[in-house]
């Protein structure tokens, strides 16, 4: 069936990709350019961001950003949603959860007071110490967050990238 159809309708095709076009084609002289544009790396703030990585000012701000923006794929049983909090109580929420790992917050009366708005959003999964019940969420008392541990990758293969 398929063969009669082809054999029907490939002359029709043919003539149809033969007819004669009197203007040039336009895309044979032209360069096409990439699809993808590439921003103009600072390395001053690869090598910045590279050396601010365990400080608590940077901890704090990613953890913020992962209360805010929520968090996957890092095999755990629950999926973290974001925007479960407002950017106030996400600060308040990272001043206490950086106090898990054994570090100073940058706000430490603020991190002693803001135990109550972990355990009200995120104990039920992370646990009230924070260790994540039974792999069932993040262990936030370690030291490195998989996240952060992910950018140094990729700040590192900026910097060894440059460096050849």
């Amino acid at each position: 069936m398929i063969k009669k159809l082809l054999s029907a309708f490939l002359p029709i095709i043919i003539l149809l990709g033969c007819t004669q076009n009197d203007e040039p084609e336009k895309s044979k002289n032209k360069i096409s350019k990439p699809n993808k544009t590439y921003k103009k790396i600072d390395l001053e703030k690869v090598k910045e961001e590279y050396k601010s990585l365990n400080t608590p000012e940077y901890i704090e701000k990613y953890i913020q950003k992962v209360i805010l923006k929520g968090s996957k794929g890092h095999g755990f049983l629950e999926e973290m949603p974001g925007n479960i909090v407002d950017k106030e109580t996400a600060k308040l929420i990272s001043y206490y959860v950086i106090e898990l790992t054994g570090r100073k917050s940058t706000h430490p009366k603020e991190a002693k007071t803001s135990q109550i708005f972990y355990t009200s959003n995120c104990g039920s999964c992370h646990g009230e110490d924070g260790k994540g019940n039974n792999h069932t969420a993040a262990d936030l008392t370690k030291k490195r967050y998989f996240g952060i541990e992910d950018r140094k990758k990729e700040l590192e293969k900026i910097l060894n990238g440059v460096r050849r």
